[in-house]
């Protein structure tokens, strides 16, 4: 069975009151709400394609957490790390399987969202995780986020902080933001 590279990113609000959902579209899971996401296209990170994937789905812009932010962004020009993401899983839809990215986001300028068409997009507080409606694995990641929201709101604020510190990372290439791709 093919493995397809995925992403799928848990968007909170500025607040951490509420994740972003869309009402997938296409079959098998069709009708049900599930975070943002999809296949990472072909020269893309999973980083890029996290990204990517939330402003297509609901026109927002987001900053990913970046679950490992001890760990330096670049060890060489040659090589650097991407936001680690929130965890990594495998999902079977049948006819081929996706190799996730799960990743958890902080919308940086909510605003009105902006859907693909048949396939709406809300934001959810805490009831995600008992509506029937989002697909079960969701639920439990949304009842984790939610009990957690305090250790990612924390996390943001420190990456926020370092990113606004004028120091580079050693081996970044010279005059290159901490964190950007080297040829981005």
């Amino acid at each position: 069975m093919d493995i397809h590279e995925a992403t799928a990113v848990y968007v909170f609000d500025p607040d951490f009151t509420q994740l972003l959902f869309v009402r997938h579209r296409k079959p098998p899971l069709a009708g049900r709400w599930l975070p943002p996401g999809g296949h990472v296209d072909a020269g893309e990170t999973p980083e890029e394609g996290a990204v990517r994937e939330v402003f297509e789905e609901t026109g927002q812009q987001v900053e990913l957490l970046d679950m490992t932010p001890d760990l330096p962004r670049h060890g060489s020009p040659r090589a650097w790390r991407m936001a680690s993401p929130w965890l990594v899983q495998v999902e079977d839809l049948g006819d081929h399987r996706h190799l996730d990215f799960v990743y958890v986001a902080v919308a940086t300028a909510p605003g009105a969202l902006i859907t693909e068409p048949d396939q709406p997009a809300r934001w959810w507080g805490a009831e995600a995780a008992e509506d029937a409606a989002v697909l079960e694995d969701c639920r439990t990641h949304a009842a984790h986020l939610f009990a957690q929201r305090e250790r990612f709101r924390s996390l943001w604020q420190a990456q926020r902080a370092l990113r606004s510190a004028p120091v580079e990372e050693a081996g970044a290439p010279s005059g290159q933001p901490a964190g950007v791709r080297p040829g981005s």
